[in-house]
């Protein structure tokens, strides 16, 4: 990875840290465990479709200031979620496999497998 890319990555995921807070603060107490059995657990079907397509956008911008602002690999991610039947039901599946992990890093790695880097 070049200097210049490592730096734009740092920079994103700085960015995209920053938000967290925000996030959290919105989400009942009982979410606040950050991980995702804890989202699970505290919001409604209705209220974590919106958290999850929320960090899957952040996922996917992300990728594309990480790739210098080609398409690609958002563009895939963006597919992913919103094209590929059955996406939400894997992301459910992947929070009960790994309940005790941050949402964000699931759905992380499920971007990663759907994607590659």
């Amino acid at each position: 990875m070049s200097r210049s890319a490592s730096i734009s990555s740092r920079r994103s995921a700085k960015s995209t840290l920053a938000l967290l807070p925000f996030i959290l603060g919105a989400l009942p107490a009982a979410a606040n465990d950050g991980t995702a059995q804890g989202i699970m657990n505290a919001l409604k079907a209705e209220e974590r479709y919106p958290f999850i397509a929320g960090t899957v956008e952040a996922l996917a911008y992300d990728r594309y200031t990480y790739n210098n602002k080609d398409e690609q690999g958002m563009t895939c991610i963006v597919d992913w979620f919103y094209g590929k039947e059955g996406a939400l039901d894997e992301v459910y599946a992947a929070f009960g496999q790994f309940p005790t992990y941050p949402p964000a890093a699931v759905l992380a790695s499920l971007t990663k497998e759907a994607c590659g880097e």
